[in-house]
């Protein structure tokens, strides 16, 4: 899809754009069939490690993982951070359909940044509620000079109920990554999450960016954004994934830049069995997660840049 000028600059304006319509079921249904397989894996896991007696494996792709959060709290939060990304994600991130947008905000050399989350928001669940930050405060100083578009793509409708995301219109044009402190100070105790306070937050209109399937939020990595709370029935599954131009900072130096897209040899195919290999290793390490497999909280850098804001 050719974003028109007027997309291009939204987004560079207001630091966010809602592409509609942009993937299709055939895009998508591959994601969600290895995110089931994932789900099957950890519930063949904590079955095996006497965590759960049910591996409920009747439920569908919405309620499984619910239900297995169910007779064992931290289900979803394992899922997030100790998966990273398999070949059929690694296929819509470096697909023409997504690079054809990035490339209206980088030029035509595109690299793929190494982190990407994959974000199975089961219902009531808190530490899967993401309070205001910046996407930069995880990573290293510097990168913020770095322009680094961030697709948010959610696999069913993204509403207030089951808990979409919010950004603050313009919110990152002062080009500095705000204050933030860790969460869990005042909240959950096993939160690996930072948050901006409201009294350090930007002005700005705050837009609650309701989408429809196969719509993806692009935003900046420097705007404040939030997901909001989950009351549905249904976990709201979508995944994150990051581009950047090659050569710039990109605030994490476990796993070299994937290039995607190169101006001067337009053939260029990323090599997905090259690129996979050894990248959940350094994810998890940069995480700092634990070598106990079902640990699930994260004690990685970012958490030793803002201790004086604790």
């Amino acid at each position: 899809m050719a974003l028109t000028d007027e997309q291009v600059r939204q987004y560079f304006d207001d630091g966010f754009l809602i592409v509609e319509d942009l993937l299709t079921a055939d895009d998508l249904q591959p994601v969600m069939d290895e995110f089931e397989q994932v789900v099957d894996e950890w519930a063949e896991k904590l079955h095996g490690a006497g965590k759960i007696a049910d591996k409920c494996a009747d439920e569908d792709f919405f309620h499984r993982l619910t239900k297995l959060e169910e007779q064992w709290p931290g289900a979803a939060p394992l899922v997030h951070n100790r998966e990273q990304v398999r070949p059929a994600l690694a296929r819509l991130w470096s697909s023409d359909r997504l690079l054809d947008v990035v490339e209206r905000f980088l030029g035509p050399d595109i690299c793929g940044h190494p982190i990407s989350v994959i974000r199975p928001k089961t219902p009531n669940t808190q530490l899967m509620t993401v309070p205001w930050h910046q996407d930069a405060a995880y990573f290293t100083p510097g990168m913020e000079r770095t322009l680094q578009p961030v697709a948010w793509i959610p696999f069913i409708d993204a509403s207030r109920e089951n808990g979409t995301l919010q950004v603050i219109r313009g919110g990152h044009r002062s080009g500095q990554v705000f204050r933030h402190r860790k969460e869990c100070m005042v909240g959950h105790p096993k939160s690996w999450y930072v948050y901006i306070d409201e009294a350090d937050l930007p002005e700005g209109e705050r837009v609650t960016c309701e989408m429809k399937v196969g719509s993806v939020l692009f935003h900046n990595t420097m705007m404040p954004h939030r997901s909001t709370e989950n009351y549905s029935d249904k976990i709201r599954w979508t995944a994150d994934l990051r581009w950047q131009r090659p050569g710039e900072p990109a605030g994490f130096d476990e796993r070299p830049l994937v290039p995607m897209r190169k101006g001067d040899d337009p053939g260029f195919r990323l090599d997905l069995e090259e690129w996979s290999r050894g990248q959940l290793d350094d994810i998890q390490a940069y995480r700092g997660l634990a070598d106990d497999s079902f640990e699930y909280s994260c004690s990685g850098p970012w958490l030793d840049r803002w201790e004086e804001a604790a």
